[in-house]
């Protein structure tokens, strides 16, 4: 079960249940699954197109050599920011931790992981606990 099903047969049960009470709290019951769903980190799927010849051609001159129209992309996704430490999901099924660089000479690439070839998707890291006081 999803938090929409989960959302969708609080609804439901609701519509059977008479007192105001009741429906109110099933009512913030589903505000707060619905807000929690919100919150929740999702994965960004790296998107590119092909590159068209002339954005092909200042990249070659930019790198210093051809570039094969294989590699040729442009990312058309929403990138996670230059130094940004994020989760990335891999073509293979692996997640890892990885930082992200996206230099104006060579182009976006992730530390560990080199080119973004093998990356399918990206994620932003989870905030850290809050240390309690007492």
């Amino acid at each position: 079960m999803n938090y929409t099903d989960l959302i969708n047969d609080i609804e439901t049960l609701s519509t059977y249940v008479s007192d105001g009470y009741t429906k109110a709290v099933l009512r913030r019951a589903a505000d707060a699954i619905e807000a929690l769903q919100a919150a929740m980190p999702k994965w960004i799927p790296l998107k590119t197109r092909p590159m068209d010849e002339e954005e092909r051609k200042e990249w070659s001159e930019k790198l210093g050599y051809d570039i094969d129209y294989d590699e040729a992309v442009i990312y058309v996704s929403q990138l996670p920011d230059d130094g940004q430490e994020v989760l990335v999901y891999s073509k293979y099924g692996g997640v890892s931790i990885d930082k992200f660089s996206d230099d104006p000479d060579y182009g976006c690439s992730f530390e560990e992981n080199g080119d973004m070839d093998g990356i399918v998707a990206w994620m932003p890291l989870p905030e850290p606990p809050k240390e309690e006081t007492e």
